[in-house]
């Protein structure tokens, strides 16, 4: 089966809830599908929207195009199979496009997925809503490439891999909270002058992604967090769930009377 350049959109809600095009009031079908096998389901030179609400008014909308994905072995009804995927997009920015492929095998039934990503030259410019906050030095440049390998197994995700924040470009804010992902602003310019204009940060994301209380973009900007200040020489402290960093904010939740400000960084 081949799909020649199709568009998909994909919208979540304000609470983060993807919304379904498709929902009616009848509910599912109660009729049995019958058995089909997908051998290879090839997609060709598509393009698709990601419209966030959650993070964003109005919401802020993602671009891929030249998506081709490699589909193999599907099993309808879905029965557990791992069917081998490989994919390859542009992630469309304002100053640049990032590229991204990914290899591995997902399980369509239960979600559990076993994946190498590679990024290249992804616009952070563009994706300033998922972890710019109040008091933080605008960024107006500067891009990251990313090698991860994802583990998915029964809701829990582990996923150890390396980041490099290249040519970071800022607006200063002038204010006492003048940072970058929770570090100083002035430490992350003086740490890029000296290594080429890139910074390279190891990490390791993990947690259940069945527990409502895990979120799986606050936990990627904790590490984020905690390998970009380990890197620069700073000290990081962890009181209860929360992060802070030496000269710059607390991150995450914190113990009870501590960081209760801080709490609402993520929601």
């Amino acid at each position: 089966m081949i799909l020649k350049n199709p568009y998909l959109l994909i919208e979540t809600d304000r609470r983060g809830n993807y919304i379904n095009p498709f929902a009616t009031e009848r509910g599912k079908p109660s009729a049995v599908l019958p058995r089909i096998t997908i051998d290879r389901f090839t997609v060709h030179n598509g393009s698709m929207d990601y419209s966030d609400a959650k993070v964003s008014r109005p919401p802020l909308v993602t671009g891929l195009k030249n998506i081709d994905l490699e589909v193999s072995d599907i099993r309808l009804p879905l029965n557990g199979t791992e069917s081998p995927f490989v994919l390859e997009a542009a992630v469309m920015g304002s100053k640049s496009t990032g590229i991204i492929k990914s290899r591995g095998k997902i399980n369509l039934k239960t979600s559990d997925l076993q994946c190498a990503v590679d990024i290249r030259g992804l616009d952070l410019t563009g994706f300033k809503a998922y972890f710019q906050r109040k008091g933080d030095a605008n960024i107006t440049g500067g891009t990251l490439d990313l090698d991860m390998k994802a583990n998915i197994s029964g809701g829990m995700i582990k996923a150890p891999g390396r980041a490099v924040l290249k040519n970071l470009e800022f607006q200063s804010t002038g204010g006492l909270k003048d940072t970058f992902l929770g570090v100083p602003r002035s430490a992350v310019m003086t740490f890029l002058k000296n290594r080429n204009g890139e910074i390279a940060i190891d990490f390791v994301l993990e947690g259940n992604l069945k527990n409502p209380r895990f979120n799986l973009r606050e936990s990627f900007i904790q590490k984020f967090t905690v390998g970009l200040a380990e890197t620069l020489g700073l000290s990081v402290t962890r009181i209860g769930e929360s992060i802070i960093v030496e000269g710059a904010r607390q991150i995450g939740k914190g113990a009870e009377g501590i960081g209760e400000e801080i709490q609402k960084i993520f929601k």
